[in-house]
């Protein structure tokens, strides 16, 4: 009376988004992303607008901000259009950030649902991240310049405690590189295992 068992052999499914804390590290990862890149707008917001009322109150009281300003400087303060650049480039670097960390979590569901679908998107994701990680480093680095020296200018001095323009920017841009070791390094152990 024992029927014989017939094994099926199916292809095997993508496993990438079933390893070991794969799409849960991701998901912290675009959770962080979005932290960061709207702590990165509201910076820049910060400094666009003290830079522009710092002509105003210098030009009704040189010593504002503490020390006496020349009158040249004051001058050279009153439309800041280097600063509003600089700083309107990080925002639009920090709303494309934004963007791909929704793209990723929308990747990470389409892993669940439809893996061959999300691996697609994961590797794209990974492919124009790491160009938009180095377009925020350079703009987070160009607005930190012009804040820098727009704090220098307006107050002839630098906060203390404060670090050279470039040192955020610089985080910003290693922690943007992380999801894409990450995925890499799922997609290649899925690649193994397959």
């Amino acid at each position: 009376m024992d029927k014989p068992v017939h094994l099926l052999d199916y292809a095997r499914p993508t496993t990438v988004g079933r390893l070991p804390l794969f799409r849960t590290a991701l998901a912290f990862f675009a959770l962080g992303g979005i932290a960061a890149n709207i702590g990165l707008i509201t910076n820049s917001i910060k400094w666009v607008r003290f830079g522009s009322r710092a002509h105003r109150n210098l030009s009704l009281n040189p010593k504002a901000y503490g020390r006496v300003i020349e009158a040249e400087t004051i001058e050279s303060l009153r439309e800041p259009h280097w600063l509003w650049a600089a700083n309107a480039g990080a925002m639009i670097a920090a709303v494309v950030g934004i963007s791909f960390a929704l793209y990723l979590l929308v990747a990470l569901v389409r892993l669940g649902r439809a893996p061959d679908s999300g691996v697609r998107q994961l590797r794209r994701y990974r492919w124009w991240k790491r160009i938009a990680a180095v377009a925020t480093f350079v703009m987070a680095t160009w607005a930190g310049y012009a804040n820098y020296y727009l704090e220098g200018g307006a107050t002839r001095h630098i906060s203390v405690g404060s670090w050279d323009p470039w040192v955020w920017p610089l985080m910003l841009f290693v922690g943007a590189l992380i999801p894409c070791w990450w995925i890499g390094g799922g997609l290649d152990e899925a690649e193994d295992t397959a």
